[in-house]
């Protein structure tokens, strides 16, 4: 483990025991050594250094020496250092070496208030032993961040210990104190049960800088004010306003000059992402890729979930093509053959098992002639349409051909069914290509991409020949114009053509229903990736935040705000989308229908015709026989 000036702090706990100028009298080194013990279990430390003055005495080295050999026959590492050297690494065997310091000294004092005001200190626990009315003037210079641990022990009567711990909320802000426990001489320490982060649960009203941008359902600016953001809304913005409830904090909400989510460009960092860099925010409030170049200059909250950086282009099937084949694909040739064949021999074996059996004398002799060969053909067509008949034969035979015929009938059926469900149900789209070396090989295809975002430095720092080719020619020369937001991006895949957009699958999600084209996702062109949102290096809060993170994901509140946010990816994920059949799938069966309608309704008209013209035909028929009579019988009358 290593505890640096420079660069990222190795975490250390630090435990400081001071008087006035010497330790208290009732205080020997087995005492001593039982309250470091303590605090070393209590913070769970690897290993102890003890702070030595610049300048000391002769007895206090010799202390620090018996004090130092009593800790390692505990089984604990320990070793002297110099307050010189505080700044330089320190490696412990296992996790965090704890800093002690027996002596009231003003270059100790000095040490620390430096420390506090280069480094990062939140990432060191500290413990001090001071008298009850040197700590406010002991902390007066010295900043103890919302997420360091500082302890500081107190001695109180009859040799007893009371350990306080101290932080401040924010810069600027008065002292916080919090009683941790107390060590009694023969008893040991007695530690509080409230966790860390239920003790630092209450902000108290501090004012976080948090830098946003407006992205659809992602995060959304919906009011401001003398043009700073006062109001959003979205999944991120609807969380964040939890966390600002949860933890009692108001939020001073900052707009990038730019607009962007922020990229490195020239060594320089823009959007959001630069604030965080410049420490002009504390927290960007949208969603961010996890990457390890990103993770060099900012901190990461605990991971929303799994994302992916991905391709998308528009659906060329937004024009659903009318297939009439497709209503005998579900069954080959061959198969169809065998449903004609076997229509055709149960037609036979329907007639001949009738005739045989009316000639031999079985129950179907006294009956009239049902089933010719043009009858039986229409009963086993019935059967296969699965239709039911009229009459029943009596006949076991005839009974028998009816059965198998059902029974095959249904079996064909309930397979055509199935499979021509999937044909109607189950999308196959012709997409031009899958992957970014087909979409090169293409070469007809411009991809966008969000100018400064974080997804745009995956391509243009990329070391991979291929993702180098996608940014030098097909990024690259789009680059000028590139559009301002997740949306703007995907309607530009709908109104050009031949052009894809690059960009966070859930941030293109939360937007989807608001395009005007139907747009696919390249399944084989994207990066995994993990989602969340980015919080300062330098911001006291990342702790805190994570560990309600955390709680809110446990009770499932993560859930809700993310169900209730973005309604859109809950319900139309591509494992869940439910299709929609379209008119023009299903036209054939509607061409069928209103052409039998019309074929039948024709023949009705026709036999209406020629039943009146035969009618007439009668009727004059009839008139004329009558004539015929009546002269027959006028004549005769005459002669």
């Amino acid at each position: 483990m290593a505890f640096r000036t420079a660069g990222i702090c190795m975490p250390f706990l630090m435990a400081t025991l001071v008087s006035s100028s010497r330790l208290h009298p009732q205080h020997s080194v087995e005492m001593l050594t039982d309250i470091v013990i303590s605090v070393q279990e209590y913070v769970r430390s690897g290993c102890v250094f003890f702070l030595c003055p610049t300048t000391s005495e002769i007895r206090d080295s010799l202390l620090l020496m018996r004090l130092e050999r009593s800790v390692n026959r505990q089984g604990v590492l320990a070793a002297a250092v110099s307050t010189r050297t505080i700044d330089q690494a320190f490696n412990c065997r296992h996790n965090r070496p704890l800093f002690v310091s027996l002596f009231t000294d003003p270059t100790i004092q000095q040490s620390l208030i430096q420390l506090s005001s280069t480094i990062d200190i939140s990432e060191a626990k500290w413990l001090q032993f001071i008298n009850l009315e040197q700590v406010e003037e002991y902390f007066g210079k010295m900043y103890v961040p919302l997420d360091c641990q500082f302890i500081v022990a107190q001695p109180g009567e009859n040799g007893a210990v009371t350990f306080t711990e101290v932080y401040h909320i924010g810069k600027n802000q008065r002292l916080m104190t919090f009683k941790l426990g107390e060590w009694v001489p023969k008893r040991g320490s007695v530690w509080t049960n409230t966790t860390f982060y239920t003790r630092r649960g209450d902000l108290q009203g501090v004012s976080i800088n948090a830098a946003v941008i407006s992205d659809g359902a992602i995060c959304n600016i919906t009011e401001m004010r003398n043009n700073k953001p006062v109001r959003v809304e979205g999944f991120f913005g609807t969380l964040w306003n939890a966390l600002q409830y949860r933890l009692n904090f108001t939020s001073e909400f900052m707009k990038p000059t730019d607009g962007n989510y922020g990229s490195m460009n020239r060594r320089k960092w823009s959007g959001m992402i630069g604030m965080l860099v410049r420490q002009e925010a504390d927290v960007a409030v949208g969603a961010y890729i996890m990457t390890e170049r990103l993770l060099q200059y900012v901190n990461f909250a605990s991971p929303m979930g799994r994302t992916k950086i991905a391709v998308f282009v528009r659906s060329p099937r937004s024009l659903f093509e009318t297939s009439w084949d497709s209503y005998l694909a579900p069954f080959s040739i061959k198969l169809w053959v065998a449903v004609l064949c076997a229509i055709l021999v149960l037609t036979v074996g329907l007639a001949v098992t009738f005739n045989i059996g009316r000639n031999i004398g079985n129950e179907e002799s006294g009956s009239i002639a049902l089933y010719s060969l043009y009858d039986s053909f229409i009963y086993v067509f019935g059967c296969f349409c699965q239709q039911g008949h009229e009459r029943t034969p009596r006949s076991w035979p005839c009974r028998l051909v009816y059965l198998t015929a059902y029974l095959t009938a249904v079996v064909l059926f309930a397979a055509y069914s199935a499979t021509f469900i999937s044909f109607l149900a189950v999308r196959h789209t012709p997409l031009p290509f899958k992957t970014f070396e087909e979409m090169l090989q293409d070469g007809t295809y411009k991809l966008g991409i969000l100018n400064h975002s974080v997804e745009l430095n995956f391509f243009d720092t990329a070391t991979e020949a291929v993702m180098q080719q996608v940014y030098d020619q097909l990024i690259l020369p789009t680059m000028y114009d590139a559009p301002p937001d997740t949306l703007a991006g995907l309607q530009r895949v709908c109104d050009k053509s031949k052009y894809g957009f690059v960009v966070d699958s859930t941030r293109a999600a939360s937007v989807m229903n608001n395009v005007t084209c139907e747009i696919e996702e390249l399944p084989h062109a994207f990066i995994p990736a993990t989602g969340t949102f980015v919080i300062g290096k330098h911001s006291p809060y990342r702790r805190i935040i994570n560990s309600n993170l955390e709680s809110m994901r446990r009770h499932g509140e993560l859930g809700w705000l993310f169900h209730h946010a973005m309604p859109s990816m809950a319900t139309d994920t591509s494992s869940s989308i439910l299709p929609k059949v379209q008119i023009q799938e299903v036209l054939p069966v509607l061409v069928i229908i209103a052409a039998s309608l019309v074929v039948a309704n024709a023949f009705l008209v026709m036999e209406r015709c020629i039943h009146r013209l035969v009618y007439r035909y009668r009727h004059r028929q009839r008139l004329c026989q009558c004539d015929a009579r009546f002269v027959n019988s006028a004549c005769k009358t005459v002669k």
